[in-house]
């Protein structure tokens, strides 16, 4: 239940995202939604009910990246919890500075990951060092904000558990 209700605010956080950004003027994958919740699933999940959601969340992703092969943006989400699992383990994701750090460095990783998946396994991707400077100010961005953005998913796990997600960090 919980999962669901957080994929659903997920994706229409995705779906407000685009037509927002687009009266601002500014590209709508300049934040990185689905990589917050990868990591708010990461600080307040169990491994295996996080990595099935995680994993759910990229497909999430996939279904909003038009033109992008289906089940890239899965892999990547699924490789990240678990690397955020480690880092959850050792910092607390609930807190600001811990996230920011976490978050930008997880950024950094999935443009990486993006980039050589793409050289993988689309035959129409050509390798350009643009597509990799293109995400550094979602990685800028989405690091900023993530503190703001861990607020709607930890009203989700208020409303439905009556807990807050430091509550579940040992869970």
């Amino acid at each position: 239940m919980r999962s669901a209700l957080l994929l659903v605010v997920l994706a229409l956080l995705m779906a407000l995202q685009s037509p927002i950004f687009g009266l601002l003027g500014v590209r709508a994958s300049l934040l990185d939604l689905p990589l917050i919740a990868t990591l708010y699933l990461a600080g307040t999940s169990r491994a295996l009910r996080g990595f099935v959601a995680s994993a759910i969340v990229g497909l999430v992703a996939d279904a909003f990246t038009p033109g992008g092969l289906l089940g890239m943006n899965t892999e990547i989400h699924g490789i990240l919890f678990l690397l955020a699992l480690g880092l959850a383990a050792r910092f607390p994701l609930t807190r600001p500075v811990p996230l920011v750090l976490v978050t930008a460095v997880s950024s950094s990783l999935k443009t990486l990951l993006f980039y050589l998946f793409s050289i993988l396994f689309d035959r129409a991707f050509e390798p350009r060092v643009e597509v990799l400077l293109w995400g550094l100010p979602t990685c800028l961005v989405t690091a900023v904000l993530a503190p703001l953005l861990f607020l709607p998913f930890a009203g989700i796990d208020r409303l439905v558990q009556g807990r807050r997600p430091s509550e579940t960090m040992l869970r």
